[in-house]
């Protein structure tokens, strides 16, 4: 689906967000690669909580804490 990414807001009911991070080169672990382009683990919970702030269903207080006990910055 990343090769297609485009072509699927269109058709999708809700926002679409296509994390991935193949064929970017780098030589470093999974997991440092992951957090650099924002898609381990906690950098997907800040980034899922941020829109549902934009959607009004969680407080903005709520994405700081999270990024903040996670080491995320946005």
């Amino acid at each position: 689906m990343r090769a297609t990414s485009w072509a699927w807001p269109d058709r999708a009911p809700q926002d679409w967000t296509s994390p991935g991070t193949d064929g970017f080169g780098l030589s470093d672990s999974r997991a440092v690669t992951r957090r650099h382009f924002g898609v381990d683990a906690e950098s997907v919970t800040v980034a899922a909580l941020t829109a549902l702030t934009h959607r009004g269903e969680v407080k903005a207080g709520t994405v700081r804490l999270a990024a903040e006990r996670h080491g995320v910055r946005f």
